[in-house]
């Protein structure tokens, strides 16, 4: 899955967002505040521009969005951060999680000089586990009814992956626009 390209998060992107969290089939693993709307969401692109924190991309094939992914809670003293993706109903199973998840990896690893990524997943979400697992990530432990999603305390599964094994980033800088 190359056909791919990533841009960073922008205003531009605001509205294809806010479309696709707006999906029931979307929004059902991911925790987010509900419902979402267009003034939070500029908002929310126009704060994160700047924010040292975190880095978030878009990922698009033919100016069509693809899904979002990211680096979130960035310590470049401890050389960690967590990681995000989602990718739209439309395009799930056709490997670009596996495709975006790798980039994002290596974008930690090269332009960041990253050692550790870490996640939380919701038990149950057997898919992105699945990803997850394939990519390398191991399974660290179980937050037992740890948060508050949709009316129920669910599981939070901690996964992490440390990058100090050799990545594969030939094709990293083909990729951003």
């Amino acid at each position: 899955m190359n056909d791919f390209r990533v841009e960073l998060m922008s205003l531009k992107q605001a509205d294809s967002r806010v479309k696709f969290l707006r999906e029931k089939k979307t929004i059902k693993n991911i925790f987010m505040e509900q419902p979402v709307s267009l003034e939070k969401t500029k908002e929310w692109c126009s704060k994160i521009e700047n924010d040292n924190s975190r880095k978030d991309f878009v990922f698009l094939r033919n100016d069509v969005v693809l899904g979002f992914g990211g680096l979130v809670n960035i310590s470049r003293v401890d050389g960690r951060a967590e990681f995000y993706i989602f990718i739209t109903v439309d395009e799930q199973g056709k490997g670009y999680g596996t495709a975006f998840t790798k980039w994002l990896l290596a974008f930690a690893q090269v332009e960041m000089n990253l050692r550790k990524i870490s996640l939380y997943v919701t038990a149950g979400n057997d898919t992105a586990v699945a990803l997850y697992e394939k990519v390398g990530f191991i399974n660290e432990g179980v937050l037992k009814k740890h948060s508050w999603f949709r009316g129920l305390y669910v599981d939070r599964l901690i996964f992490s992956k440390f990058l100090n094994d050799k990545l594969e980033f030939d094709n990293l800088y083909k990729h951003i626009s």
